[in-house]
């Protein structure tokens, strides 16, 4: 491969919407598309894929690209020569799959869990609806309820003197003693890496070990305002969390802090203009990428980008929030009530059955689920088959990506099932569900294993 002067560009495609690079060339290369139409000047050629070179007679000013998929497409355009040879045979193991927008060079991971039916009757909530709520308890001894947030499934809430653990039916499951103790708790949040929680009062920063209740001192501070924002967040490798003075009863001089977990390193940013008020409440959309600062019981909030802190506008929802975090893709937001917690419904949802996801045999690993979609049930031999959308029931199920995304089979490679007849295996091979053309259509039977390959991306809470 040689050239004079060569650009790599990506661009995502919905289908009939055209896409123009405003760069000028001679040639261009699909690196990866397919039924791809490229328009330069008057020349139009369409059906176009990965390995094509196409070169024009003269050079062009831009180029317009459309497709008739929704895909993620990768061209070079550039001057002089370029060549590559791509080999659609899979002569040797390739580990690229193929799929229309997420882009991957990791194999799949793989995952075998066993599901059933706990109710086929369905569940509807409007938005604001109270899902749950925890049982109160004595704040004189234990502090109030602000440093709470999930880790693997559950909400934990850590108090002064102990870390109680509860699901999102506000059930109790786990209490586990400090070893040292919390003063004036003002937010927290964990860090999924270690399993450690990091912990904010209006002195400093706490390291808590989630397995042994250990408690450390990481980071004192004599810096913040006689008072620290309710809610700290982890964005990254950073805990995130706000302080304000007040001045006439309103909060003035709002500062956000960022506290590098990694490197013990805390940082001051003033955050962009706003209406004054009293906003002292902090949380996280990571969906959207936005900080949001809230007044207690108030359901209007203010956004700030989370990297720059510029002020991006007011926010309205039917959830207040106050002392709260919330989940976009699970739908719940939870919020601080003095000494209880409340899970509500984000937006009005429709449940059309609850499930349960374990390991094997393991009734100890269960987890119950409720299931979005339409979906019939029947009877077969000693089960019960759904059927509808099962690789989305069972995505629902294994929730590691904090939701389910709406090119969710562009994520999946393979599925393994049985429909109580036979055991089925769906294989898009070295590609994705959504890049062969698949659909969401089955029967899976009730109890029983299903084994489902995932691209890592669904790993994440990027989705």
């Amino acid at each position: 491969m040689s050239s004079k002067k060569t650009a790599v560009f990506v661009r995502d495609l919905v289908p009939g919407v055209p896409q123009t690079i405003e760069t000028g060339c001679e040639f261009v290369f699909i690196e990866r598309a397919r039924e791809l139409t490229i328009v330069a000047d008057s020349n139009r050629m369409t059906g176009r894929r990965s390995g094509d070179n196409l070169r024009f007679d003269q050079p062009v000013k831009a180029v317009t690209i459309e497709s008739t998929i929704e895909q993620r497409v990768e061209l070079v355009l550039g001057f002089g020569d370029f060549n590559r040879l791509i080999i659609e045979g899979r002569l040797v193991l390739d580990d690229r799959i193929e799929t229309n927008r997420v882009g991957n060079d990791r194999m799949p991971v793989e995952f075998t869990k066993t599901f059933g039916l706990v109710t086929a009757s369905g569940l509807s909530y409007i938005d604001d609806a109270l899902l749950a709520q925890t049982a109160t308890y004595d704040a004189s001894v234990y502090g109030f309820s602000r440093a709470f947030f999930e880790w693997d499934y559950k909400i934990y809430l850590v108090l002064e003197s102990e870390i109680r653990v509860y699901d999102y039916a506000g059930t109790l499951l786990d209490t586990l003693p400090l070893v040292g103790s919390l003063d004036d708790i003002m937010g927290g949040d964990v860090d999924p890496q270690t399993g450690n929680a990091f912990i904010v009062n209006r002195n400093g920063i706490s390291r808590v070990n989630l397995y042994t209740g250990e408690v450390f001192a990481e980071y004192a501070s004599s810096n913040f305002y006689t008072k620290v924002g309710l809610g700290a967040r982890m964005v990254g490798r950073e805990l995130v969390f706000n302080d304000y003075q007040e001045d006439s009863g309103y909060a003035r001089n709002q500062r956000l802090f960022r506290y590098n977990v990694d490197t013990n390193q805390l940082t001051t940013q003033v955050l962009g203009d706003c209406d004054d008020g009293y906003k002292q409440n902090l949380s996280y959309d990571p969906e959207r990428g936005e900080l949001l600062q809230s007044a207690s019981g108030s359901i209007a909030y203010y956004a700030y980008d989370h990297n720059s802190g510029t002020y991006l506008g007011a926010r309205y929802s039917a959830v207040t929030h106050g002392g709260g975090y919330f989940i976009r893709k699970k739908n719940v937001h939870v919020i601080s009530v003095n000494n209880r917690l409340n899970v509500h419904v984000i937006d009005a949802i429709s449940y059309a059955a609850r499930l349960y996801i374990q390991d094997g045999q393991d009734v100890a690993s269960r987890r119950e689920y409720n299931v979005t979609g339409n979906y019939s049930f029947t009877n077969r031999g000693t089960g019960v088959v759904i059927r509808g959308n099962v690789v989305s029931a069972i995505l629902q199920g294994l929730d590691v990506g904090g939701g389910l995304s709406e090119n969710y089979l562009d994520y999946v490679q393979s599925l393994k099932y049985t429909d109580g007849y036979y055991s089925l295996l769906r294989d898009a091979g070295s590609a994705s569900f959504a890049y062969r053309g698949y659909d969401d259509v089955g029967e899976l039977l009730l109890e029983s294993e299903a084994t489902i390959k995932l691209l890592p991306q669904y790993l994440t809470a990027h989705i």
